[in-house]
């Protein structure tokens, strides 16, 4: 996947609009694979990572990777193509066992606009990407990740019935640039495919609604949050996302077209783009939250109860908070203490786990 020039082309003209400074905090994520291998990815300007490998500017923002073996063999780098004067921030990671491959995914911070960027690590072997946007300077906000696994049917070379696990990576985020709106992409990792061949959805289209222009008159806490998880065995989906025009809370269900694959010497054709539509089923709607439930500036995280219910919470400076939906109306504003016999992860733990269960 290659489809650079875009990016490049959005991020000189906000240079000349703005300085880009690397005003950077450190950043760290680390996944552990089931033959005991430790990647730890870091983002921060060289001078904060001590890179002393690298041979840019101190001030320069990159992210740098270290995989470490289960023998105990260390090997270290630079992500490719990550070096520049502006921040990389919301480092996300997942790993596909069944075909070896470790999913980087970032957002680049620029003055006036921010992109996101995917990497697939195969082996030693990096295939970077970029999400292309929506016209103007864009922002993404709250991106999100989740890899599932959908069983498909193929003809063996013994002309016998046989499955394979499909493995999907599934992107969400919220995007504002000339409207506003939750936006979905799908990532097919069991194929060769080119950055220009990755489909972004936007999602109140998906249900015959559409984006909305910036002034929406409501704080972004309200909206600004969409949700993705696995929701069943075989590659489902549940995704929440503000539906901005109808004023409306949705949770929808995606799944894939399966069947039996056959053979095809065009992997463009028919039959290669239907297995890469998503099917999409309501199954929540209800009121967006009240405006006034969120202190000014809060980190809003939302999770999809069994029902479809969505929990929005976030923290303060000695607890956690949370509302939820019956599907009818929104609770008022619970409240965890963080105390010394309960700290903040086990709080939070106990928030999610109530989610989990709405």
């Amino acid at each position: 996947m290659n489809a650079r020039p875009l990016f490049r082309r959005l991020a000189l003209a906000a240079s000349l609009l703005a300085l880009c400074g690397a005003a950077s905090a450190l950043e760290e994520k680390s996944l552990l694979t089931g033959d005991g291998t430790v990647y730890t990815f870091r983002a921060g300007t060289v001078a904060e990572l001590n890179a002393t490998a690298y041979s840019g500017a101190n001030d320069d923002s990159i992210i740098q990777w270290t995989a470490r073996a289960q023998g105990g063999s260390k090997y270290v780098a630079t992500v490719p193509g990550t070096a520049g004067a502006s921040a990389k921030k919301n480092l996300q990671l997942a790993y596909d066992d069944a075909t070896g491959a470790l999913i980087l995914l970032w957002k680049e911070e620029v003055s006036v606009l921010n992109v996101l960027h995917l990497g697939i690590l195969r082996g030693f072997e990096w295939t970077m990407a970029d999400l292309l946007p929506n016209l103007g300077f864009p922002h993404t906000f709250n991106p999100q990740m989740v890899l599932t696994h959908q069983t498909v049917h193929f003809t063996n070379s013994d002309g016998n019935d046989a499955t394979r696990l499909r493995p999907i990576l599934h992107l969400v985020w919220w995007e504002e640039a000339s409207s506003m709106g939750a936006r979905y992409a799908p990532i097919f990792l069991d194929e060769t495919t080119s950055a220009n061949d990755v489909k972004v959805y936007d999602l109140p289209a998906l249900i015959g609604s559409s984006a909305v222009n910036s002034d929406f008159g409501q704080p972004a806490a309200v909206y600004q949050h969409p949700s993705v998880r696995a929701d069943g065995s075989n590659g489902e989906l549940a995704i929440n996302f503000a539906d901005l025009a109808s004023r409306k809370d949705v949770v929808l269900r995606v799944t894939f077209p399966d069947g039996t694959e056959t053979p095809s010497t065009d992997p463009g054709g028919s039959t290669a783009q239907r297995r890469r539509i998503p099917v999409v089923g309501v199954k929540f709607t209800g009121p967006m939250p009240d405006a006034g439930s969120f202190p000014t500036g809060a980190a809003i995280s939302t999770l999809i109860g069994p029902s479809y219910n969505p929990t929005l919470y976030w923290t303060g400076a000695n607890s956690v908070s949370y509302v939820r939906t019956d599907g009818k109306t929104w609770s008022a504003v619970r409240s965890i203490a963080v105390t010394s016999d309960l700290p903040l992860d086990q709080a939070m733990r106990l928030v999610e786990d109530m989610a989990n269960r709405n």
